[in-house]
């Protein structure tokens, strides 16, 4: 009882349908893909971080973020003050949690306003939509 083992087959027996791309995620570009067209050569499809950012509206959003900010002088004192929680200094974290509690409401206000839940759905659709995009290149 159970089903028939799978027989993968060699790249030479696949139907005509299949393709074999190697996919590579870089450190400059999200991804570059690459696949052997016979005697024609390599096609190569490749997307940059710039591209990426651009399309998915992250550029966009943080522009937008530095305006606002710009607008809430209260808002950037607030982060220019407050101590890093980059550190393994107990104190420092200490410090830095102290910093958030006090000043809690402002931030909260601040960053949970409903142009900022906008802005961060924007940017999750819109990203998603050029993972699609990109995928249906290769």
């Amino acid at each position: 009882p159970g089903s028939a083992p799978q027989v993968s087959r060699p790249l030479t027996e696949r139907g005509s349908f299949d393709e074999v791309w190697g996919l590579d995620p870089g450190m400059n570009d999200m991804f570059a893909a690459s696949k052997v067209r016979g005697a024609v050569g390599v096609e190569t499809i490749s997307c940059s971080s710039a591209e990426f950012y651009c399309k998915s509206k992250y550029t966009f959003a943080k522009k937008q973020e530095r305006r606002w900010k710009s607008k809430a002088p209260a808002i950037g004192e607030i982060e220019r003050t407050m101590p890093t929680y980059k550190t393994a200094d107990m104190r420092t974290l200490e410090a830095h949690i102290v910093h958030v509690k006090r000043h809690q409401d402002a931030l909260m206000n601040f960053y949970g306003a409903r142009r900022f839940q906008n802005l961060r759905f924007l940017k999750y659709t819109r990203s998603q939509a050029t993972m699609v995009e990109l995928c249906k290149k290769v």
